[in-house]
């Protein structure tokens, strides 16, 4: 399912002294297809979707992290929440654009930036993932940074249900750490400001 794949990569690589470098591009890919790699992980499904990959990797020893960069766009992407209880995710365009970092033996992904548009919503976020494949150890402390950002729409994509009783009309500068392990019945925590000035409720009726 899906429609076919286009992904071109090449690079090289030494066994004796790790170093080495892969880069790849992909136009159009079918974001269904990706459903056996993560829902078991994120309890989710795409839909519908089509994606723009540049990715490049590289590592200079054994020792070395892999430092990873890449950008992605998503488009016409939907998502559906296999437990049930909340509605579909449907969202026109997603940008990223990532400078990270991989640590095998430590199993920690150090994200020195990552710039995300979520359709007109700008965020960077920075910090650290730990336990990355084992999912119940998983633990985040991430940085998030948004100026301007439009609190309707963050309503509206997020609590979907919430949104349609009331218009929520203003910009918001959000500066919050997000931590802990997704596992956790506490996750996340918060911690940080929300600067709202000029913010306006409007309710249905």
């Amino acid at each position: 399912q899906g429609g076919p794949q286009n992904l071109k990569g090449s690079g090289s690589y030494d066994a004796k002294t790790a170093n080495g470098q892969f880069k790849a591009n992909g136009k159009g890919l079918s974001l269904p297809l990706l459903n056996p790699f993560s829902e078991s992980a994120s309890g989710m499904r795409i839909l519908s979707g089509k994606g723009d990959l540049a990715l490049d990797a590289s590592r200079a020893g054994e020792k070395n992290p892999f430092n990873v960069k890449g950008d992605l766009k998503l488009a016409s992407l939907s998502v559906k929440d296999l437990s049930g209880k909340k509605a579909n995710i449907n969202l026109n365009s997603i940008d990223l654009n990532l400078d990270s970092s991989y640590a095998e033996q430590a199993d920690r992904l150090d994200i020195r930036n990552l710039s995300l548009r979520v359709e007109d919503i700008p965020l960077n976020v920075s910090g650290k993932v730990e336990a990355v494949k084992d999912s119940a150890k998983r633990n985040l402390n991430l940085a998030i940074k948004g100026k301007g950002v439009d609190v309707g729409r963050v309503m509206a994509l997020t609590s979907p249900e919430t949104a349609k009783g009331a218009t929520l009309v203003g910009k918001a500068d959000v500066d919050v750490n997000v931590s802990g392990r997704p596992s956790s019945d506490k996750f996340p925590i918060l911690v940080g400001s929300v600067n709202t000035p000029g913010l306006t409720y409007i309710p249905v009726e």
